[in-house]
């Protein structure tokens, strides 16, 4: 028996996948996965199954609908063409032609993590071509805004194309993803401070934010949250490119610098203005030869790419199914078409799952890897986990647990896995989870301490934002009439929080940890819970809010600065006693030295009191990221 999610997100994209197989998974953005997917004839496409009913509201869903479907027909050199459009309001699946590349946001974090730029050359062939695309769709008619670095495709051929540009204005208006820090940074002055904007204009500025960049390496308002990127719009002089260490003309610069007028009405009236003024001051500019090179190399040192390559080509053969000798090894997920852990021998289900091998195990319960079949050739590779039989059985926390868990199903946030369905089969509770290719963070960490090493500070505080960007947006879940729904996390600590292959760190078990704590206290008294992160409101019984996660979240912040935990205990009732009697030490007295500003941060959120810690998971967050560290 399947049992009814407020949003069975999986269960209407299977239904609606009649024309399309997924392949593997190409890459995540802000808004989900892209994934290659096989049409009736075997041709590969490109398919974005967008889940909106739980981050927007009817009238979101239909423009988000309706941009897309004007994109049908949309032919350019410079475009990623939009093939069709399948499904309604309550999700969308955007079939979109197929080119192997890297969108522009992936291939400048990958050149700056080999702390090697895009050359100002093939920066400027990048450029003209998104240039290119945007004249087209501004003749055609198209709304503007919400440009990122996400919507280019630099194609492994060596062609940079805009990708579902004209769904980006739709999509900024949804709150989950316009305010996430890859779409914020692009954003102009006048939208960020709330005022009245000429979207034209706007996009102008965006549009020079993406050029800036790509020639300097680095972003304009690089590493800082939605709150702090608007106070430094606000006093922070916008750099001009210095041409004496990046090598372009002065004209190139002028043009630059002139998109990014804090002024609306001093920069470019038009984006064919600003175009034709980039082109006449281009001296220098690559082949696309040159930014295919440059893209093979990227992409060729991923072995990720190879993969992606062979599940496309065995997809594509008429012979579809393949099973590849040997075990995968963990990670590779989607990626393998149908590898050794996938055959189809296992005669246990949860519903429309197929249950495969034993990936993680804990008190609670097993996970499983799972793949979801639905109609059509629809296939999908999740993450199931089947709780124990002492609380699958047990009335009282299934009814606790589906309350918690229908109200985790709403929470649709990049950094936190989604939960897709609930389902009761033979007497057994099952979770069905986006699968995420992954390790915890405390296997992360004890395999670097086997090395005597630790994670690096800026990597240690990009997953830090992600998990507490995470916790915001589940702690900002509202119901259907707009009321808080108060999800609280509980249990938040390393071995919550799974770091993907694609760097996102993403949080896991929203709905076991608080359905367990309510279970606890409900029946024994007993408070359940990874001791080490315990918050002391959790210790004394006071009323839990959202400062509980972030007291917990510090502690993992804390631990992961100074390689130890903040209380060496070995029970309960130590643990009570420590956290009501025992000095915090600041992570520069035990462990790494640590920047002052820092430290502030850390201590602010290990407040004993609630209400001495910060309000929101979002503003501890925030503050990380204006340290500029990562």
């Amino acid at each position: 028996m399947t049992l009814p999610l407020e949003t069975d997100v999986a269960g209407a994209a299977a239904a609606s996948a009649t024309r399309y197989r997924l392949i593997t998974e190409l890459f995540k953005t802000r808004c989900g996965p892209l994934w290659a997917a096989s049409d009736e004839g075997g041709s590969v496409v490109a398919l974005r199954p967008i889940a909106l009913s739980a981050v927007v509201n009817d009238s979101m869903a239909a423009a988000i609908a309706e941009a897309a479907r004007n994109g049908v027909g949309d032919r350019h050199d410079a475009l990623v063409p939009i093939i069709d459009v399948e499904g309604g309001q309550g999700e969308l699946r955007i079939v979109s032609g197929y080119h192997e590349g890297l969108p522009l946001a992936q291939l400048l974090r990958l050149q700056a993590a080999r702390k090697d730029a895009i050359s100002p050359a093939i920066g400027m062939r990048i450029a003209l071509h998104v240039l290119d695309g945007l004249v087209f769709l501004h003749d055609a008619g198209y709304q503007p805004g919400g440009l990122t670095t996400e919507n280019v495709l630099v194609g492994a051929d060596g062609r940079s194309r805009l990708l579902e540009a004209r769904m980006a204005s739709a999509v900024s208006q949804v709150k989950v993803w316009a305010h996430h820090r890859d779409a914020v940074a692009y954003r102009a002055p006048e939208q960020l401070q709330g005022a009245s904007w000429d979207a034209v204009r706007a996009e102008v500025f965006s549009v020079g934010a993406i050029l800036w960049e790509l020639l300097m390496g680095e972003r304009l308002f690089g590493g800082y949250g939605y709150q702090s990127v608007i106070k430094m719009v606000a006093k922070r002089p916008i750099s001009r490119i210095d041409t004496a260490a990046v090598q372009v003309s002065k004209a190139v610069a002028d043009t630059i610098a002139w998109a990014l007028e804090r002024d609306p009405l001093a920069r470019p009236a038009t984006i064919v203005e600003l175009a034709s003024a980039l082109r006449d001051g281009a001296e220098a500019v690559a082949t696309t030869d040159d930014v295919a090179g440059l893209v093979d190399q990227v992409i060729g040192q991923a072995p990720a790419t190879e993969r992606t390559r062979e599940a496309i080509a065995r997809s594509t053969r008429p012979a579809r199914i393949h099973v590849p000798s040997g075990r995968p090894t963990a990670g590779d997920g989607e990626r393998a078409a149908v590898p050794e852990l996938f055959r189809s021998s296992s005669q246990r289900r949860a519903g429309r799952c197929h249950l495969f091998v034993e990936i993680a195990r804990g008190g609670m319960a097993t996970v499983h890897l799972g793949r979801w079949l639905g109609v059509g050739g629809f296939a999908k590779t999740v993450a199931v986990k089947a709780l124990h039989q002492q609380y699958a059985r047990d009335p009282e926390f299934v009814r606790m647990f589906l309350d918690e868990a229908r109200v985790v199903a709403r929470i649709r946030h990049p950094n936190v896995v989604a939960t897709i369905d609930l389902v009761e089969e033979a007497g057994e509770l099952f979770i069905i989870m986006d699968y995420v290719p992954s390790v915890t963070l405390a296997y992360l960490t004890r395999r670097l301490q086997r090395q005597d090493s630790r994670i690096p500070l800026d990597v240690t505080l990009r997953i830090m934002t992600g998990v507490l960007h995470g916790l915001h947006a589940a702690h900002e879940v509202r119901d259907e009439h707009g009321a808080s729904m108060s999800v609280i996390h509980r249990d938040v600590s390393p071995e919550n929080v799974l770091i993907g292959t694609d760097g996102y760190a993403q949080l896991i078990d929203f709905g076991v940890a608080s359905a367990l704590g309510r279970y606890a206290h409900t029946r024994d008294g007993q408070i359940k819970g990874k001791l080490s992160y315990l918050a002391p409101e959790q210790i004394t019984g006071e009323p839990l809010t959202r400062r509980t996660d972030v007291y917990s979240a510090s502690v993992v912040l804390w631990q992961a600065l100074t390689g130890r935990k903040l209380f060496q205990v070995s029970g309960l009732a130590e643990m009570a006693y420590a956290l009501v009697n025992w000095e915090i030490p600041r992570p520069s007295q035990v462990g790494r030295a640590v920047d002052s500003a820092l430290e502030r941060i850390v201590m602010k959120g290990l407040s004993r009191e609630p209400a001495d810690r910060w309000e929101t998971a979002e503003a501890m967050a925030e503050a990380l990221e204006s340290l500029g560290v990562m």
